[in-house]
């Protein structure tokens, strides 16, 4: 993958995931800088470089770190496609210190908003000390998107499956694997 498709892959990518991302500050953002650190990792357990989680990455994928927003939110992520271009992501967006969250629902309803779409299959919980939501949100003319996001105290943490129309079904086949083999390697 050539530098330039590679920026502009990890541009869209980003841009994907930061889209859904709660806090309102990093959601309007400017991305100030982005390191890609490594490209075309083969499929299996990944964690961005310099964070504290993993998870099993069913296709091969790009590990970026982007800064954005005035406050310079750090943001680890890996991302990829599979053949029929069903995109994986995650990402960890970490939480500076005294900064006032939006509620997690405010990033489920300003995702419906923006995009027109509809939203289904909430689940909104708490355990172990996380703040869980999980949703799909569909557009029949762009296809969908399942999200899982987790906030503990110190970062928030995005995963998504995006698709195109007429891909729910595989799409959906693949979300489970990879939204439960989630897991915070450090508190």
């Amino acid at each position: 993958m050539g530098l330039r498709r590679l920026t502009t892959f990890a541009s869209a990518a980003f841009a994907a995931t930061a889209m859904f991302f709660a806090l309102a500050a990093i959601a309007s953002a400017q991305v100030q800088s982005q390191k890609i650190n490594r490209e075309n990792v083969p499929a299996g357990v990944a964690t961005p470089a310099g964070a504290s989680f993993s998870v099993q990455f069913p296709v091969s994928y790009n590990d970026l770190t982007v800064i954005a927003g005035g406050d310079k939110t750090q943001i680890r992520m890996v991302t990829g496609n599979n053949p029929d271009h069903v995109q994986f992501s995650a990402a960890q967006f970490d939480i500076q210190p005294g900064r006032k969250l939006q509620p997690i629902d405010d990033f489920m309803n300003s995702q419906k908003d923006k995009t027109g779409g509809e939203v289904s299959e909430v689940d909104h919980k708490t355990e172990n000390g996380l703040e869980k939501l999980s949703f799909t949100l569909m557009d029949v003319a762009s296809g969908g998107s399942f999200f899982e996001v987790i906030r503990s105290d110190k970062a928030q943490y995005v995963l998504t499956v995006q698709f195109h129309p007429g891909q729910y079904g595989q799409a959906g086949s693949l979300r489970d694997g990879f939204f439960y083999s989630f897991k915070i390697l450090t508190p």
